[in-house]
Parts: structure tokens; sequence; C-alpha cells
């Protein structure tokens, strides 16, 4: 797969596990996801990449998710299963991405690896639950990409402005390097001005920011960013869920 020509390695760390544990099914044991949770970190240590099911999205759109706030309520560092929470009608409506053959793709800042708060076995146990409760509702996700650097980590995961972590494009750029996806036919879902400035950087062409989340918060925010976004040829939205943000651009999608 040719994957460590990007990533960026801390000072005495193995890209041993580069290439592991790439592909994994759909559904899967959650203790499963929990014992081989470093199986998915492709420097060994902060960027994960999980690739779910085996469907081509070569030259297909995607849909770029936050996660937390976005697709689950927030929950301040997220990492019990118990906590899990699907936004209103998110499983349903990317349900309707996954029968039309888009690539649904999660894109996930998650400082509070780097922080101490918990560990990558734990956002796997989280991760399989959300994974479990799309399934109930018909949907599933196709790729996911964190990153685990944050400037205020400790150790090796302390890492100012990783080119990964959001407002960088990273995880959007390697996703389109693993899954062949069309960035012109995009879009990227968003409770941070941040998740849209990532995939405008990416050459995304637009995106949509959520109220879920800490999206009310962001409102002056974004409304900075988005007149400045139009002159650079960006266009953005704002919903009140991520189910309405996939369902409006959806039916732009079925239009073209």
């Amino acid at each position: 797969m040719g994957l460590g020509f990007r990533y960026f390695i801390p000072a005495g760390r193995s890209p041993a596990l580069w290439g592991h544990g790439l592909l994994a099914p759909a559904k899967r044991d959650k203790m499963d996801h929990a014992t081989d949770a470093n199986s998915f970190l492709v420097d060994g240590v902060g960027l994960w990449v999980q690739r779910l099911g085996s469907a081509d999205f070569v030259g297909r759109p995607a849909v770029f998710l936050d996660r937390d706030g976005v697709i689950v309520d927030e929950v301040h560092f997220l990492s019990r299963r118990g906590d899990v929470r699907l936004t209103p009608g998110v499983g349903q409506a990317i349900a309707e991405l996954n029968r039309m053959s888009i690539a649904v793709i999660v894109v996930t800042n998650q400082s509070g690896i780097a922080r101490g708060h918990f560990d990558w076995t734990a956002f796997a146990i989280a991760q399989a639950e959300i994974r479990d409760q799309l399934a109930d509702a018909g949907g599933a996700i196709d790729a996911t990409f964190a990153c685990g650097y944050h400037q205020e980590g400790y150790g090796v995961l302390r890492f100012a402005d990783h080119p990964w972590r959001k407002p960088g494009f990273g995880m959007l750029q390697e996703a389109r390097r693993l899954l062949g996806v069309d960035f012109d036919r995009s879009t990227v879902i968003g409770d941070r001005v941040t998740d849209l400035e990532a995939g405008r950087r990416a050459g995304l062409s637009n995106g949509t920011i959520v109220r879920t989340g800490y999206g009310d918060r962001e409102q002056e925010r974004f409304a900075e960013a988005r007149e400045r976004w139009r002159k650079q040829g960006f266009s953005a939205g704002v919903e009140n869920s991520a189910a309405q943000a996939i369902q409006r651009w959806a039916v732009g999608q079925r239009a073209s």
C-alpha cells in the first residue's frame, strides 16, 4: 500500500505496524476491536486508519464527517461505550449514502489520546459501538481516520499543528489516496470551523456546519470564515444536524 511516505514519525518509534490491520469487517466483536486497536495505528503512535468493507469508491464522491458532536452527541472526551448516542436521524441518512455508493468517511481529531484521558483501546471500543448503532439503523462507515496528536499532549504525542490534525487536511488527503474518492464531488460536515477549513484546504468546494455539538457556539466564527471562504471559492452552509446536512447534499447529488 506504500503508506509510509506521508507520515510523521516521532523520534524513537518504529513504523513496524504500517500496513497492518487496515482492512476490517464492518461489524466485529467489540473485544476484537479492543485487542487489535494498535494494528490500526499506521505510525505506531497517533495516526489511526481503519478501512471497513471492500467497496470500490474510485472516482466516487465522499462525505467527510466529523465524529463528536456530528455523528454522535458531544461527550467530553468520549471513551465509554455507554456514552455513545447517535445524533437524530444520522443512521438513516448514512444508510442512504451507502445506497448511493457514496463513501462515508470519518475524520476526527482525538486530543484526548495525546492528553492522556483515554487510549486507543477505549477509542476502538467506542468506534465499535458507533458502528453497531449505525448498523441497527441500516448505515455503515466506510473508513475512519483519527489524529491523536496535540500541542498539549504528553511524550511522543506532543506535536503542534500536526498535518493530520484539522484544520490540517492530512486525513482527507490520505483518504483520497487510500480510497480514490473524487474531491471535486465531495463534501465535509462538521460542528467546528476547523472541520470545514480542513475540507477547503484539501480542495473540496463545499461544506456544512451543524448546530449540534459545538456548532451553535461556532456561529460567529463561522460567519466570519464563510465570507472569506466565499472569496476563495468554497461555499458553506448551516444545518441543524448531520442528518439534515446529508439529506440536503444528497438531493443535489441525485439531481446532478
